[in-house]
């Protein structure tokens, strides 16, 4: 996946039924849990030491009032259940799925890795010998060359309400307020 501009903004693959967070929270949670520890992160002394330069006062400006806007949302999502914290994690959290996972499952791939019912069924299926995957990402994809989407729909359901009641959770905590990310003009 891209990390971009419009991966923050674009959200329309991120409705579930007649829930989708506001493009404050949704740039919000995708920032989080993709650029903030980026962001907030001073440089090593080493690299400093190798380029010959120290940060800059923007530099370090920038890194204060990102570490507080990370602050704030890792409150905010402290104060969700667990399991919600997870659905989001694992629903905005960018990271490369086997072409077939990501082409069948899309958004949802990440909401089904997580879902407890489901990596009960990975365990099981690991004690039972009836799969020599080493991750669920892994056993997903076998699942899905054998068994096809009829196996994922009971997963995609409680996956798509996992995520609602998470993102409805968010907002709800939240509320109107503009996006706490630190804006790209500096």
């Amino acid at each position: 996946m891209v990390a971009t501009k419009e991966a923050r903004t674009g959200y329309a693959p991120f409705r579930f039924g007649d829930v989708y967070p506001s493009p404050a929270a949704h740039e919000e949670l995708w920032w989080f849990f993709n650029a903030a520890e980026a962001e907030t992160d001073p440089p090593s002394n080493f690299v400093a030491f190798l380029s010959g330069e120290g940060a800059t006062l923007d530099q370090t400006e920038r890194r204060i009032e990102a570490a507080h806007s990370s602050g704030k949302i890792r409150k905010r999502l402290e104060a969700l259940a667990a399991a919600d914290l997870r659905t989001l994690a694992a629903l905005y959290t960018e990271r490369p799925w086997p072409p077939r996972v990501e082409k069948f499952l899309g958004v949802l791939a990440g909401p089904i890795a997580v879902l407890p019912v489901v990596r009960v069924e990975y365990l099981a299926a690991c004690t039972r010998a009836q799969t020599e995957a080493g991750t669920v990402t892994a056993w997903l994809e076998e699942r899905m060359a054998r068994d096809g989407l009829k196996a994922f729909t009971h997963w995609m359901s409680d996956a798509h309400t996992a995520c609602a009641k998470a993102i409805r959770g968010y907002d709800r905590i939240r509320g109107k307020g503009p996006s706490v990310v630190p804006s790209e003009e500096e």
